[in-house]
């Protein structure tokens, strides 16, 4: 995963213009000869399946998922929402689920959420649309995390959590857990 903080350089792939330099830096004891053979057998040792360009549109404060240490856990939920219901699942999720999250992470249930939308690509065809990031310190936080999204829930918040979740069509959740690490 490549994380961005300029739409224009994550389309245009101009940060990998100094791959090389990056790799010196990383692996400064390699010969040019390794660190070749290195940047090239990468792309021997994966299928790149699929690449999605999204932005994040909602996150809680706190614990930051960008200090992550090994044995952090993700959860991820791919939803598919309509274009035309967008409006309606992302005020749900920022209206009504991400104060429930902010919660769990004051209290230290988890390490942060996030709503991600897709740039790219999206459409009718597109596997999904949008997609929630749960991160937490390992896997039995992440399997005994329990959020109450019922309490404290006035009729209007009931409502609009009710027609988030109509608008969207939950497609599959991840779990994945980081078990190594790249500068």
């Amino acid at each position: 995963m490549s994380l961005y903080n300029d739409p224009v350089k994550m389309m245009d792939g101009s940060s990998w213009e100094n791959l090389w330099e990056r790799a010196k830096a990383a692996y400064p004891n390699m010969t040019e000869e390794d660190i070749t053979t290195k940047i090239n057998g990468s792309a021997k040792t994966r299928d790149l399946a699929a690449r999605i360009f999204a932005h994040e549109i909602a996150t809680t404060t706190g614990s930051s998922p960008n200090e992550m240490v090994l044995g952090t856990v993700a959860q991820i939920d791919m939803m598919k929402v309509a274009l035309e219901h967008y409006n309606t699942y992302e005020n749900a999720e920022e209206k009504v689920f991400q104060p429930l999250h902010q919660k769990a992470v004051d209290s230290g249930e988890k390490i942060s959420w996030g709503l991600i939308r897709f740039i790219n690509p999206i459409g009718s065809d597109t596997y999904a649309s949008h997609m929630t990031v749960s991160m937490f310190k390992d896997y039995n936080q992440a399997l005994n995390q329990n959020i109450n999204y019922g309490k404290g829930a006035t009729p209007a918040k009931t409502k609009q959590m009710q027609e988030g979740i109509a608008a969207r069509d939950l497609k599959f959740v991840y779990m994945a857990q980081l078990i190594r690490m790249a500068c």
